[in-house]
């Protein structure tokens, strides 16, 4: 990634998330054309898609994470997505960038990025974003309450300029992302962004951006006066800079996002001509009408998909995992676990049984892995009740046959072409 302009942007997204990205690119191009524009997939790509003109694309898998297949197995999309973050800053940076820009793909641009550029102009090695900038004790969409569980900063705007102490938090920050990109808010991780909690400690130079035209969103919409003036915004009196749509889909309007209670009817009229307006520029970008790929990442080689639970499983019991599980996992998941009783004929518990017996207390208490009728009883559960951990009939079937469940092999078949 050499490059001769000293400034770089870059958004992340999978192939579903295309429109997004395209409306994210154009409205930036608009006001930034001098800077250059990456997005990192977080997919496999597909010559069958139009990706954003104007924007280099980078694989996820051509970012030089070691052990990439490891890594990309034990996320969900989701994760994923936050995960490769701080490796698209090193990877810009060693392209010999001196300021590099994130932005979330559901994000749209309506002015220049003055106070951004200028707080990596005065020497800051980050730029970072409160989701809120005063108390929000009584209802809102989020409270300090949420907020302080989630991350004080919101990483769908995070910006960095060459320093010294800027190398040192990037490769922390992938270092823990390597494994611990979760969402586990009991204990105090929200995928990337809860970590960036840390950086003002971490840092002399840290910018917190307090400009309340700049990534304005649903959880901080009670505190930011959005008004509509001859068709522009301006939030605060001043010009409106990024929008970002968090959680947003024109396929419901009369939601403001999915991750809130928020509705329609909460907003003025300028947010819903806004939220409108970012629809229609999402339809125009053919929301809803490209090709819908499966998930690059998805699915075993075999083409069985992959469920979150064996996603955590591999995260959480197999750290140490050798070769591509995407190719030599599945038989794993088979296998016989060591731990439980083998006395009941044709009845096996697998490790994949075993781990799921793990998470649920329910289970535990019903079924007594050390005894055949225990184990027999468990695995007819499993043939019956699979599905309760998301699991798709490839994962199921070899259990049954095993165990000669046919009948209710078949009823599995039923209930999944359903």
């Amino acid at each position: 990634m050499k490059s001769q302009s000293r400034t770089a942007c870059f958004t992340i997204c999978s192939n579903n998330y295309l429109p997004s990205a395209r409306v994210f690119a154009a409205s930036f191009q608009q006001f930034h054309p001098e800077i250059d524009l990456y997005l990192g997939l977080a997919d496999v790509p597909a010559a069958t898609l139009d990706y954003p003109p104007g924007c280099t694309v980078v694989p996820a898998g051509e970012l030089g994470i070691s052990d990439f297949d490891a890594f990309a197995f034990r996320y969900d999309i989701m994760e994923l997505n936050t995960a490769i973050k701080p490796s698209m800053f090193l990877s810009l940076l060693e392209g010999g960038y001196d300021r590099v820009l994130y932005f979330d793909p559901d994000i749209e641009f309506f002015a220049p990025l003055t106070s951004v550029l200028g707080a990596l102009d005065k020497g800051a090695s980050f730029v970072l974003t409160p989701h809120i900038c005063s108390p929000a004790e009584s209802w809102a969409p989020r409270t300090d309450i949420h907020i302080m569980q989630t991350g004080i900063f919101n990483l769908g705007f995070v910006a960095c300029g060459r320093q010294a102490e800027t190398e040192t938090v990037l490769r922390w920050w992938a270092r823990r992302l390597r494994y611990q990109c979760i969402n586990d808010q009991s204990h105090g991780i929200f995928v990337d962004q809860k970590f960036m909690d840390l950086v003002p400690a971490f840092t002399e130079n840290t910018c917190i951006l307090r400009d309340t035209s700049c990534n304005v969103a649903y959880w901080n919409l009670a505190q930011r006066e959005l008004r509509e003036e001859n068709g522009d915004w301006t939030v605060d009196g001043h010009p409106l800079t990024f929008f970002h749509f968090s959680g947003f889909s024109p396929k419901d309007m009369t939601r403001i996002s999915k991750h809130t209670n928020f509705r329609e009817e909460d907003v003025s009229d300028a947010h819903r001509h806004l939220f409108q307006h970012y629809a229609d520029r999402l339809t125009a970008s053919d929301f809803g009408e490209q090709p819908n790929l499966p998930y690059g990442y998805g699915r075993f080689a075999s083409g069985t998909p992959i469920p979150d639970a064996v996603r955590r499983m591999f995260r959480e019991r197999l750290p140490g995992w050798s070769g591509n599980p995407f190719a030599n996992l599945e038989e794993y998941l088979h296998l016989p676990d060591p731990t439980a009783c083998h006395l009941a004929g044709r009845f096996m518990v697998t490790n994949l049984m075993r781990y799921l017996y793990d998470q649920r207390g329910d289970l535990r208490s019903r079924f007594d892995l050390e005894r055949p009728e225990g184990v027999e009883h468990f695995v007819r559960w499993y043939v019956e009740h699979g599905d309760e951990f998301g699991l798709d009939r490839q994962l199921v079937e070899p259990v049954a046959i095993r165990a000669g469940l046919y009948d209710t092999r078949d009823r599995i078949n039923e209930r999944s072409a359903a």
